[in-house]
């Protein structure tokens, strides 16, 4: 179930170049299949709007403790 948008080795060392990042190449499979998982699991948020409720229930009277 892919995204149809997975970035290769090369795109990923380039984009995070432009942001001042230089991975290690014994580290850039990993980082660049954590960005193309990042990138699929932010697309199926796509159907949540600006002012669309949270798709999670809120924790009503939570004061943050170790407990819910």
């Amino acid at each position: 179930m892919g995204t149809g948008l997975d970035l290769d080795l090369e795109q990923v060392r380039l984009l995070l170049k432009q942001q001042g990042y230089v991975i290690p190449e014994e580290e850039l499979v990993e980082v660049t299949a954590s960005v193309n998982a990042l990138i699929e699991g932010l697309t199926h948020l796509e159907g949540y709007g600006e002012l669309q409720n949270e798709p999670w229930p809120v924790l009503v009277g939570y004061l943050g403790g170790g407990h819910a």
